[in-house]
This record gives C-alpha cells, structure tokens and sequence, in this order.
C-alpha cells in the first residue's frame, strides 16, 4: 500500500473508538502535496455529537486504562511500538506529502515516536506503585513519598468481596 492509496481511505474520516468513521461536518480542509502542488485529502471538521461521541469512548477507554496492571500496561505500549516502526517508511512518505519535509527527517520522526512509546512502557514498569497504575488489575495502589520515604500507603485488600482499609499503624512508617 502507498500513502497516496492511504490518504484515499482516510480522506473525510475521523477515527472513533477505532473505527473509521464518515465525517458529517460541514466544512472540510483540504490537504495539498506542496511537491506536486495536487490535492491528497481532506479534513472534514467534527461535529459535536462526533466529538461528544469520541469523548465518551475515549473516557470509557480510560476508565479500563486506569485498571490495567503495570506489566500489562508495558506489554501493550510495546506491541503499539512495533507497528509504528513496521510502518516507518509508509508513514514517512504520509508526512512528507502532508507536509513537505524531508523523507529522512519524517522517518526520523516516526522512529523516534516509537522510541519513546517504548520508553515510557519501561518507565511504566519502573514506576509502578508511586504514580501509575495497579500492581494487579483493578487494585489501586496509592503512596506517598517524602524526603525520608514512604510516609504512607493506601492499599485497599480484597476479602470476600469487600474492601478494608489497612489498619493504622501500618500507616506512618518511614523507610
């Protein structure tokens, strides 16, 4: 496939929840090779229920984020890395096209993404347990850090389908 097949299929659309979706606004961008000076696209301008409709698919998607165990989490950002380098030469030739810029510089720019798509899945991984996500799906996990450790922790057990709170002199301890 080339990017001028590619700029075909995704002219007039927006991406909601993963699919392509017709744009049905009113007014539309078009996109010129500044090369060739030739149309490649357009850019159709959302309506409100479109991005109404992207919002909510986008917190829905958050919510199931927010769920998912740091390992997990590293393992997804990996896998989106890899497509992003497959297609580097695809994608380079897109931004060139769009934009005009030099082809190296536009692959560059595609793999540099995917480079830092794979940095922060490991700096993920590192943090876990201090900002990011659960060490166990839907577990949240919560600490707080001061100059001279953990000051405390807010970790929530399941026991019979129920959640307790640790007892206090669990909270406090430095490290």
């Amino acid at each position: 496939m080339d990017a001028l097949t590619v700029f075909e299929q995704l002219s007039g659309h927006h991406r909601i929840n993963g699919r392509l979706i017709w744009g049905t606004g009113t007014t539309a961008t078009t996109i010129i090779d500044p090369a060739t000076e030739l149309k490649i696209g357009d850019v159709v301008d959302a309506t409100a229920a479109e991005i109404d409709q992207a919002v909510k698919f986008a917190n829905s998607a958050q919510q199931r984020w927010r769920k998912v165990n740091y390992h997990k989490r590293s393992e997804l950002l990996h896998e989106a890395a890899r497509p992003m380098r497959d297609a580097k030469s695809l994608v380079g030739e897109m931004l060139t096209r769009e934009m005009g810029k030099p082809f190296k510089e536009s692959v560059d720019e595609v793999i540099w993404s995917s480079t830092a798509t794979d940095y922060y899945a490991e700096v993920g991984r590192h943090e876990a347990g201090r900002v990011l996500g659960p060490v166990v799906d839907g577990l949240p996990t919560r600490s707080f850090r001061r100059r001279s450790g953990v000051y405390g922790a807010d970790v929530r057990l399941r026991h019979t389908q129920r959640q307790r709170r640790l007892p206090a002199k669990y909270h406090g301890a430095a490290g």
